[in-house]
């Protein structure tokens, strides 16, 4: 028997606004390392989805296609969660950081596991 399957593409745009706290510590002359976590709130602006069918030895077919998945309640426009930065800063001017977000926010209706897990790698030039 032939089973159809399901594939997601989506591409969403957020504005992402963190409400961290942080601490810097100075380690040399002109080195420092810091840490900030708190929670971030993102605010959904646009993005497009795609559900694509297929059946083993047909060709791919899109069954569903969303233009504005915000405004269409696809996925949801608010989101939140927690999030973390540790890294170095040298010379008052460059910071080299790492990071990870954790949303809390269901991004997907129909699967309550599906939420935000975002790595974050940073460089940071100040002038």
């Amino acid at each position: 028997m032939n089973e159809r399957t399901y594939e997601y593409e989506s591409t969403p745009y957020y504005l992402h606004i963190p409400i961290h706290l942080g601490y810097k510590l100075k380690v040399g002359r002109n080195v420092s390392l810091f840490l900030d976590a708190g929670p971030y709130f993102n605010v959904g602006l646009f993005g497009q989805m795609k559900q694509i069918a297929s059946l083993p030895g047909k060709q791919d077919i899109v069954t569903v296609a969303s233009h504005n998945m915000f405004k269409e309640g696809v996925m949801p426009r608010f989101d939140w969660g927690v999030g973390f930065r540790a890294g170095v800063e040298i010379t008052r001017h460059v910071q080299i950081a790492i990071g990870y977000d954790w949303g809390m926010t269901k991004t997907y209706q129909h699967n309550p596991d599906t939420k935000f897990r975002t790595f974050v790698a940073s460089l940071t030039y100040y002038f």
